[in-house]
């Protein structure tokens, strides 16, 4: 599954590369916008050019493309606000969050593109014309952009630039939007899985063990946090 291994790399990535990571995030901003337009630009190249990868080159741009290592990002970046703080990873992973997240918005920035101009190339003629597409497909995309949308406020107020002239109180409340985030990026997934042709229920239990497991794991912390 090419989630589960996205998610592995992406931590042994991160457990390596944290300090430098934190002490010159650019880099990193810059290898990962990179990589989103290239991407980015071979998947609307495939629009008009069939053009077929093999082996683990196509594993590595499909989990590229379809967004699983921004995922990957965006899971650390959660489980970083739900882990005990008094573990060292998670106090290492927190020195970096801001990073990761955009990391993560950086590299699904080519995922949303390359999906946008499928629909209004291949989809959104279909509709004007009056032939039906599938509901949970019509959903799942509506889920995922609406997501994207919630993202981008998120995504430039990360920059700590930019965070230093909001207001803290401001700056939170407006990160708290990040929730609502998480659960349509669950939605948006498992719609998406649904609107296969045959329901991999493997990957469905994936994705709800970890976001599951992270619900427990917030609401415990926030409990405890209430309790003191």
């Amino acid at each position: 599954m090419i989630f589960i291994y996205s998610l592995i790399a992406v931590i042994v990535f991160t457990l390596i590369f944290a300090e430098p990571i934190r002490k010159k995030p650019i880099v990193f901003y810059c290898i990962a916008t990179l990589i989103s337009l290239v991407t980015g630009g071979f998947e609307l190249y495939k629009l008009s050019i069939k053009i077929n990868l093999s082996g683990f080159i196509n594993q590595l741009e499909k989990a590229a493309s379809q967004g699983f290592i921004a995922l990957a990002f965006f899971v650390l970046v959660m489980y970083a606000g739900a882990l005990s703080t008094k573990w060292s990873v998670t106090k290492k992973l927190m020195s970096i969050r801001g990073p990761l997240a955009i990391i993560g918005s950086i590299l699904i920035l080519s995922h949303v593109i390359t999906y946008l101009t499928r629909f209004v190339v291949l989809k959104l003629p279909k509709l004007i014309s009056g032939e039906g597409l599938p509901v949970i497909y019509l959903v799942y995309i509506t889920i995922g952009f609406i997501a994207f949308a919630i993202m981008l406020p998120l995504f430039v107020t990360s920059f700590r630039k930019i965070r230093k002239n909001i207001r803290p109180l401001l700056w939170k409340r407006l990160h708290r939007c990040a929730y609502v985030f998480y659960i349509l990026i669950y939605l948006h997934v498992i719609l998406r899985l649904m609107n296969g042709k045959k329901l991999d229920v493997f990957k469905v239990a994936c994705y709800t063990i970890v976001f599951g497991l992270y619900l427990i794991l917030k609401l415990v912390k926030v409990f405890k946090s209430k309790k003191r």
